[in-house]
């Protein structure tokens, strides 16, 4: 009986197939955290004085270590201003708001229709 080892190029094999995320997937994922951040710094250039200052691509996917698993895109964000609120669950809905007010995005209707 006899045993196959696993050697350095098995491994490479394995993560390149079945664990690493494919470059272009990762280039279009991190195209759209880009037409993002540029339609922000459109909406900046109009309202200089918008509390969110800038979004940038980061956590695995910035590194370059994201899964193929990818199911979300962190993004980092810049807020200034005093009123911006302390707790997360408040920030997380401030920063929400400002988002959809600078992209364009229609409130959510917490499922009332309309």
């Amino acid at each position: 009986m006899s045993r196959k080892h696993i050697d350095h190029a098995d491994i490479a094999r394995f993560a390149q197939e079945k664990v690493n995320l494919p470059s272009d997937k990762a280039s279009e994922y991190r195209a759209q955290v880009r037409r993002l951040r540029e339609r922000l710094e459109s909406y900046l250039s109009e309202h200089p004085d918008f509390s969110l200052k800038k979004i940038l691509l980061s956590g695995s996917l910035a590194k370059g270590t994201a899964l193929r698993s990818l199911n979300d895109i962190d993004v980092a964000c810049y807020i200034s201003g005093a009123d911006a609120p302390e707790s997360v669950s408040e920030l997380l809905e401030y920063l929400s708001e400002r988002l959809r007010k600078a992209l364009v995005i229609p409130p959510k209707n917490n499922g009332v229709q309309k």
